[in-house]
């Protein structure tokens, strides 16, 4: 069967939406409050140095036995705040990725003085520590606490390996985080870990940054937990806040109702940590698990309604997928993103098939037009089940003789299916000499058409004169696919 065809120009790309995808967490925004954290941790470190010079009361910058932040402290907790103030999302530090390596640096420097006697150091560590003690107000005798220095080292490693090795990057931020709090529960019970006595305002500083740190990660599968949008999200952050805040607070009033010795003290110090990072560890646990049967639940879901519009003898769409596929497909026709062709297609003298070999038969039958279809459509084409014998097939139309190539296509593949003799299905070895044919009907979606179904009745009108004109034949309605 020849038919004329003039060619259709393709149809223009997709044009992608310039909104920002809903990715159901509250990343963006935590990604912005990065530059916010490390303002903060500036301003306790200008606050701090207020507070040496005399501006601000003393207490202040008063730790534990009257500890206070330490020159290199100091300098090493403003450039990682300017760094952290300067970082923009997805772009390197430039210049500025030099200051975390600084820091690196001072840590190094401020550890060889506290192992060394102060009269043997090295003249550079001496006039280094001078200077900067000169220009934040401190005396040149403090050194950096061990816990100080081990939280600046890890946040520096998480600034410059957050590219390379982002693995130890998101490990050095938790280690950070989790020794910024270690470090409040020192100064509630007024002892010491890792050596040295942190000060409040050093505290203060390094909690900002700590979380900074953690907002480079924000992709991670723990962090995702954490920033969710859903309930899991929301009681995940509660049970944070809880397990991290109730035992502090429960430290801080029994520190001040009772005079505990420093054993004592250092007991209740262990204790909170433990009982807190419990806490933590648990809700964290609860929540990766409730998150995967929400995943769970979801795939099954979506496997359910994928069986609720799919024809199980065809393995193609049923009456109710089609409706879906329709709508959608009008729709973006009504936005101008797509032309649609719609073909029907019906079985010649099926219920002859059936009459005379059996249900079973008939069934063998559709099941291997459903078949043709599927193995003979594009991955943007649909079909279904219409209706007992007729399906219909939902074509993206970018030129008019494709869509009359593709249904000769499927027309030719049905004349290729058999009856096997035994009717129980394709296991019989002897095929039967009866022919399957199928009559097509052509028709589109048109601008002046109210809605999708007006395109329906013009497709089934072209199949009702293919079926008139000698059946096995592909009757187009030419009016509305030139227009379309």
């Amino acid at each position: 069967m020849m038919i004329e065809t003039s060619l259709i120009e393709p149809l223009p790309r997709r044009r992608v939406s310039d909104k920002p995808r809903v990715t159901g967490t509250y990343a963006r925004p935590v990604v912005i409050a990065r530059r916010y954290l490390g303002a903060c941790a500036i301003i306790f470190v200008l606050l701090t140095t207020a507070a040496n010079f005399g501006y601000l009361p003393e207490a202040f910058d008063l730790g534990p036995a009257g500890a206070a932040t330490s020159a290199m402290t100091t300098l090493a907790l403003l450039l990682l705040g300017v760094a952290f103030l300067l970082l923009r999302p997805g772009k390197s530090l430039s210049f500025w990725w030099k200051f975390p390596t600084i820091v690196v640096v001072m840590i190094l420097l401020d550890s060889l003085a506290t192992l060394w006697q102060p009269d043997r150091l090295p003249l550079l560590v001496q006039t280094l520590n001078e200077r900067v003690s000169a220009l934040f107000g401190i005396s040149a005798a403090g050194n950096m606490g061990g816990d100080t220095g081990l939280i600046l080292l890890a946040l520096s490693i998480a600034v410059l390996t957050r590219n390379l090795y982002r693995n130890l990057s998101f490990g050095a931020a938790i280690f950070a985080t989790v020794m910024t709090f270690n470090g409040f529960v020192t100064l509630v019970n007024e002892v010491s870990f890792f050596g040295g006595h942190m000060a409040w305002s050093t505290a203060l500083t390094l909690l900002p940054l700590s979380l900074a740190a953690l907002t480079l990660h924000t992709r991670h599968s723990m962090l995702r937990l954490v920033l969710q949008k859903n309930q899991i999200g929301c009681r995940l952050r509660w049970q944070i806040a809880a397990g991290a805040l109730i035992p502090l607070l429960a430290a801080v009033y029994f520190r001040m109702s009772a005079d505990l010795s420093m054993m004592d003290r250092q007991i209740d110090a262990a204790l909170i940590t433990i009982i807190s990072w419990s806490i933590i560890l648990a809700a964290f646990r609860s929540a990766r698990i409730d998150s995967e049967a929400r995943h769970v639940r979801h795939k099954l879901l979506i496997n359910m309604s994928g069986k609720m519009i799919t024809d199980t003898l065809t393995e193609v769409l049923n009456r109710r997928g089609l409706e879906k596929m329709l709508e959608d497909r009008w729709a973006r026709f009504q936005h101008k993103q797509c032309k649609v062709a719609v073909l029907m297609l019906d079985l010649d003298h099926f219920k002859a098939i059936n009459d005379t070999y059996g249900h079973l038969a008939g069934d063998y039958v559709l099941s291997q037009v459903g078949k043709v279809l599927r193995d003979n459509l594009r991955i943007e084409d649909c079909a279904g089940r219409w209706g007992g014998d007729e399906f219909m097939v939902l074509l993206k139309i970018e030129k008019r003789a494709d869509v009359i190539a593709m249904a000769e296509r499927v027309r030719n593949a049905v004349q290729q299916i058999r009856l096997p003799r035994s009717s129980d299905g394709p296991g019989g070895a002897e095929l039967l000499g009866v022919r399957i044919t199928a009559s097509c009907g052509i028709s589109a979606f048109r601008s002046g058409d109210r809605d999708f179904r007006d395109a329906l009745k013009r497709a089934d009108e072209a199949l009702y004169q293919a079926k008139h004109a000698g059946r096995n034949l592909i009757k187009v309605d030419l009016s509305t696919l030139n227009a379309a």
